[in-house]
């Protein structure tokens, strides 16, 4: 069987506006444009995966029932737009959490790459084929760490603070140059070969 590829996005500033440890449904709401690069992504046969660390239920703030209605909602208001996420993972853990059943250690917690290689390991995707656009660099480690074809970095959410730290001397984190764009949009229609809204 051949293998599809993948677009792995991260989740708080890259779909939604980045809110510090979400715990309500409503607290969702998508960054302008998320939608449609969601829904272009879809069009032009990608598989489009969530891949995010979600250490708040790791601290106590919210447990997984929780980040469950959490999804959906976000889920819900892509759908509402005709964009669709083929698939979500999370990690729940930290190695200094609160809750002990998450205290731990885990190669699924961004950067490494365990989301990924499970997420390649169910959906039969071609890891380098597969891009991943995210706002930071321990998203980008991720990727490198998966051996993903590129990985993207956006300047929403976390994004203008994390290019920052590359003009620093923490630019041998990446082993090797990682395109940067203002957001998804741009994003995906750099990857799908469509002029973006915005320019």
């Amino acid at each position: 069987m051949r293998k599809t590829r993948a677009i792995f996005l991260d989740r708080d500033g890259v779909l939604n506006i980045e809110v510090s440890y979400i715990t309500d449904p409503e607290q969702i709401v998508l960054v302008e444009g998320a939608a449609r690069a969601v829904s272009m992504l879809n069009a032009a046969g990608w598989l489009v995966v969530v891949i995010t660390n979600q250490s708040g239920i790791a601290r106590g703030f919210l447990d997984e029932a929780r980040l469950e209605q959490i999804h959906a909602r976000l889920l819900d208001l892509l759908q509402k737009e005709n964009a669709r996420i083929d698939r979500i993972y999370f990690s729940p853990f930290h190695p200094e959490a609160a809750v002990e059943a998450y205290r731990r250690e885990s190669d699924c917690r961004k950067p490494g790459p365990g989301m990924i290689l499970r997420a390649a390991e169910e959906l039969g995707i071609a890891l380098e084929e597969s891009i991943l656009i995210g706002d930071s660099l321990t998203d980008i480690e991720a990727g490198l760490n998966a051996g993903l074809r590129a990985s993207y970095l956006l300047q929403s959410g976390h994004g203008k603070r994390e290019i920052a730290r590359l003009a620093s001397d923490e630019k041998k984190l990446l082993s090797r140059p990682t395109d940067i764009f203002p957001d998804l949009e741009t994003a995906a229609a750099f990857i799908t070969g469509k002029a973006s809204a915005r320019e």
